[in-house]
């Protein structure tokens, strides 16, 4: 239907804190991705779709 939504909470430190950054975040392709997780995860995530996604620049996460 065209709707995403996500909440404003994220990982840091062990601990839920407020989100810095949107977690939805719109390709240049117009691609809608959503993140969850620790923050450092979800701000590289972040960057590499406002990039366009990549192949050879996928960010590698952080094991929890």
């Amino acid at each position: 239907d065209g709707i995403m939504a996500a909440d404003s909470a994220c990982w840091s430190g062990g601990r839920e804190q407020p989100n810095p950054f949107p977690k939805i975040t719109r390709a240049p392709d117009g691609t809608l991705v959503g993140m969850a997780g620790k923050s450092a995860d979800a701000w590289w995530l972040r960057q590499w779709v406002l990039a366009g996604m990549p192949v050879d620049g996928a960010p590698r996460l952080i094991p929890l």
